[in-house]
């Protein structure tokens, strides 16, 4: 249950007080405080899930910078002014008097990023998708990859960014997104101070899974951690929930490999990473150590029996550990929206032949 309180805000400096005043006592404005109704947080508003993951305070000179990653804008001054490019998971703001040109600046630079390969999203809440596409069509900055939506509704947009999960994502303007949780009207003080929260707290755990809290078993089990992550040059902590159900899912996959020879690997990422909420990478990392253990014990069996084709597995064997060895290094230096890509299609693909199989075509 929701409640509510009344409180006054100044629109030309955001003091707050619980009672109206004619001048503003912070900036010294008049008739300048309006009154909004602001409800109290539960567990189900529009802040749920959006914290930053745990972390422990460390040295400043112990933090690792040496492989940090921009992604260079491809506008030199633009790139200057951002110390090299954009930082993952970073908020700017850009701000100017109006018709200065920000709006064109952030079309060309998604422009840019676009080409490269990142995946972009321009949400404008001033102009329609086909004026986007006129001035972009004037500025010849037209992209596939370069994603638009007219939407002003803040609930809607994080809804879509965490569904389309794009690299950059460039709001025009703030001062037109609208959260339903909040009475005044777009563009007041509170709006924008609550958008600007809400976007800079999904940014920070844009490449994280979505875990409020870890369950009891998890932490008893200890079941969390620190890892490096080259591509942003970060530390990254995680940790798990839904537990349980993880455990029991895997006992399944365990029965499903022993009796169908087809491994864990198919399902161990989906569990770990889409249930449980471990990272992408942990995900592909422990699966490949689980794999090594439950194929292992599982070919004991066979290989007593005489099922085992000796012929098959020299070579099975010599491609798969050079592939290993491969795959090991290339993941510790790829992004992991790549690797989500990846992973995605080798599960369709694999998923799709098993469905036609089944039903005989």
């Amino acid at each position: 249950m929701k409640s509510t309180k009344s409180i006054f805000t100044c629109q030309s400096c955001g003091y707050q007080t619980p009672k109206w005043m004619g001048k503003c006592p912070d900036c010294g404005e008049w008739d300048t405080l309006v009154e909004e109704l602001q409800p109290g947080r539960t567990a189900s508003g529009p802040g749920r899930g959006l914290t930053t993951p745990f972390s422990d305070p460390v040295p400043i000179d112990a933090v690792d910078i040496e492989d940090d990653k921009r992604m260079i804008c491809g506008i030199m001054e633009l790139d200057r002014v951002l110390g090299g490019g954009l930082v993952p998971g970073s908020l700017v703001l850009i701000g100017g008097d109006p018709g200065i040109g920000k709006s064109t600046l952030m079309l060309q630079n998604l422009h840019a990023l676009a080409t490269q390969g990142y995946k972009v999203l321009y949400v404008s809440g001033e102009e329609s998708i086909r004026q986007i596409r006129l001035r972009s069509k004037r500025l010849e900055t037209l992209s596939s990859d370069l994603l638009v939506v007219s939407e002003i509704d803040l609930e809607r947009i994080l809804s879509m960014v965490g569904s389309l999960r794009p690299d950059v994502l460039v709001i025009d303007s703030i001062q037109t997104m609208y959260s339903a949780d909040l009475t005044s009207a777009p563009g007041s003080v509170s709006q924008v101070r609550e958008s600007a929260t809400q976007l800079m707290l999904m940014a920070k755990k844009s490449i994280h899974p979505d875990v409020p809290s870890a369950d009891r078993l998890s932490n008893a089990l200890r079941i969390y951690g620190v890892y490096y992550e080259p591509s942003s040059g970060r530390p990254v902590d995680w940790r798990i929930h839904r537990t349980p159900v993880g455990l029991s899912l895997f006992t399944v996959i365990g029965v499903l490999a022993g009796m169908f020879g087809l491994g864990a690997g198919w399902a161990n990422v989906p569990v770990l990473n889409l249930v449980m909420g471990a990272p992408l990478k942990i995900s592909v990392a422990t699966s490949k150590f689980l794999l090594s253990i439950t194929d292992t014990s599982a070919a004991w069996i066979y290989l007593n029996k005489g099922c085992v084709i000796p012929l098959i597995v020299v070579p099975s064997l010599v491609g798969i550990m050079l592939g290993s060895f491969v795959g090991v290094r290339v993941l510790r230096i790829v992004r992991p929206s790549l690797v989500r890509w990846i992973v995605i299609v080798i599960l369709a693909f694999a998923g799709l032949k098993s469905l036609s199989k089944g039903l005989g075509f």
